[in-house]
């Protein structure tokens, strides 16, 4: 049994910072479960809506750090990993972080198919992959919204 303690208390507004930090946790669980044996169930479609989630928070913390308004981004840009990674590459996401594992995601995540299953087959990209691209898309995230010369 787990010991009760109160959750941190969540923050009461979002920016790059509060969008990149959900999204490390959605990472981490991911992580977590990647390297967890099943023991009852299978976790692969969860692993996929983590990462999904992952890559999606990741390049609307970007795009928020360069003008997008939180409004835009949840309302006009939805959960479209394509479509938001055009915006990102629109607003300077270099051409050397890889994106084709998260677009091959994109149809089955934004159409919540990691959330609702259907009797057709999907095609998932490779797990390995897509976690490297989501971790060099993090590092490039965070390297764009900390101001390191705040702290020196």
């Amino acid at each position: 049994m787990l010991p009760k303690t109160s959750p941190a208390p969540l923050p009461d507004f979002e920016d790059e910072a509060t969008l990149y930090s959900l999204s490390s946790e959605f990472f981490e669980a991911a992580r977590v479960l990647i390297n967890t044996s099943p023991i009852r169930t299978n976790y692969a479609l969860v692993t996929y809506y983590l990462s999904g989630h992952t890559a999606e928070l990741l390049l609307k913390s970007f795009l928020f750090k360069n003008g997008d308004t939180i409004e835009d981004l949840r309302k006009r840009y939805g959960h479209d990993l394509k479509f938001l990674i055009r915006r990102a590459r629109l607003k300077g996401l270099p051409i050397s972080i890889a994106t084709a594992q998260m677009q091959a995601l994109s149809g089955i995540y934004c159409k919540k198919r990691t959330e609702y299953r259907k009797k057709t087959k999907l095609h998932f990209p490779p797990l390995d992959l897509l976690f490297k691209e989501i971790s060099a898309l993090q590092v490039h995230v965070f390297d764009q919204i900390v101001d390191f010369n705040e702290f020196r």
